[in-house]
């Protein structure tokens, strides 16, 4: 009996050491999720972590990781996988854990549920290949607060603006170039550029502007900027108004607004542009010409053998109104080409604008909306109206632009996916993915065509 008993214990010893059990993988090998704040609101950014912990042993060998979806946020990637290591020791033994970091901005008030991350396990000769998956992760978003002043367009965090132009003195009809800077935690990828308030004199035409960010203490900082191209109409002392930006701070609970500082502006009379009427040059040649009448002893002269100044002036309309009117044929073929460069400027501040509707339409209205984006943004580059174009006809503008194939072939690949899904199923459009790969299609076809 004792000699079976101890045959059977040398059994089980060899078969735990040769077939690892599913609780030692897991004990070598697992991850947890959790967020730095589970009830934010609307807009504030909060950070998902995934923990990866591993045996030292294990520390080299690579294991790939799947993101959740994120549906209801705004998702930003803080740093590359993995984005720390740390060594720790749980229940005597030693663990290499990872942390990948990923910041979040709720989209909508009420619970949104994170599916689980997962992390590969590669195939052993002991096991087969197999996914590990994290737990569920709750956040109860709540809803920013009533009373929001006028002018409140979304902007959650905490918020600083500053705005620089590149002169203070200009012509009439130079343009001055304002940036806007809006930095800080929160939103502000997403933000709407701040309304400009109404400006006297003159003509505000925006550009197209960027984004940064970096990573401090675990949080992304951002920056936005915003750029206008100011043309001033009138000469003077002009003043440009400040600029306010509302945001709602989650820390103070409160909306508050930041203002850039009002500044003047000399504008001169530009080269060619019309000055104060000064007194005719005729006047000054008539009164060389008046000479008082001699007396004769005849009869004195009815009437003059020579012609007077009105005469002169009834031969000089014709050439002057020819010249008036080539100046004024000159000046509007200008406008014409400023403002068709101006159109070609905004193409891509309108696609993008177009784009960010598309992502609160239903599926079928988002579709055509990223048609129209890109329909759009073509007819902005070539001054044409683009609305019943074939694909086909946009891919051969491409082609004259000379716009790598690559680039023109992921533009196309977003239409026909638009076009595909007009006619789709509602549930069969993902149409956050479409968006963000029109955004990123439109980018990439921007920078070829400004160097094409």
């Amino acid at each position: 009996m004792c000699r079976t008993a101890g045959w059977l214990l040398i059994v089980m010893i060899l078969g735990c050491w040769t077939r690892p059990t599913q609780a030692q993988v897991v004990e070598d090998v697992f991850i947890e999720a959790l967020v730095d704040n589970p009830t934010p609101f609307v807009g504030q950014q909060i950070t998902y972590i995934v923990r990866f912990y591993r045996l030292q042993a294990l520390s080299n060998l690579s294991f790939p990781y799947t993101p959740p979806d994120f549906e209801g946020f705004w998702r930003i990637n803080i740093e590359p996988f993995p984005f720390t290591q740390i060594a720790q020791q749980i229940e005597g033994r030693q663990y290499i854990v990872s942390e990948i970091r990923t910041a979040l901005y709720p989209a909508r008030p009420g619970e949104i549920i994170i599916n689980p991350a997962q992390i590969a396990l590669p195939e052993s000769a002991f096991q087969t290949g197999q996914w590990l998956s994290a737990n569920l992760t709750a956040v109860q978003v709540r809803p920013l607060p009533d009373g929001a002043p006028a002018g409140f367009t979304g902007a959650v965090g905490q918020l600083e603006m500053s705005a620089t132009l590149d002169r203070q003195t200009a012509a009439v009809g130079e343009p001055v170039i304002l940036r806007l800077f809006v930095s800080g935690t929160g939103n502000i990828e997403q933000l709407p550029p701040p309304e400009l308030p109404v400006l006297e004199n003159w003509q505000a035409f925006p550009n197209p502007g960027n984004y940064t960010a970096l990573q401090q203490n675990g949080r992304i900082v951002g920056q936005r900027m915003y750029e206008w191209l100011l043309v001033a109409n009138q000469p003077g002392t002009q003043t440009l108004p400040a600029v306010n930006l509302v945001y709602f701070d989650p820390d103070g609970l409160t909306y508050r607004t930041v203002s850039t500082t009002p500044v003047q502006i000399e504008v001169s009379v530009g080269e060619g542009a019309p000055t104060e009427a000064s007194p005719p040059a005729e006047s000054a040649v008539e009164a060389d010409h008046i000479k008082p009448l001699k007396t004769i002893s005849s009869q004195p002269i009815r009437g003059s053998v020579y012609p007077g100044a009105a005469f002169w002036l009834l031969w000089l309309i014709p050439p002057l109104s020819a010249l008036v009117s080539g100046l004024w044929m000159l000046r509007q073929r200008r406008r014409q080409r400023s403002r068709a460069k101006i159109r070609q400027m905004e193409a891509l501040v309108r696609a993008r604008r177009g784009l960010h509707k598309a992502a609160t339409l239903p599926p079928e209205g988002a579709c055509r909306q990223v048609m129209a984006a890109f329909r759009g943004y073509f007819g902005d580059k070539f001054n044409l109206s683009l609305r019943q174009r074939r694909l086909d006809e946009l891919q051969q503008m491409m082609a004259v632009r000379r716009v790598p194939v690559h680039v023109s072939d992921q533009v196309m690949l977003c239409l026909e996916q638009a076009m595909q899904g007009l006619y789709a199923p509602d549930d069969a459009v993902d149409v956050r993915e479409l968006v963000l790969q029109s955004a990123a299609a439109l980018e990439r076809l921007d920078a070829a065509w400004e160097t094409a």
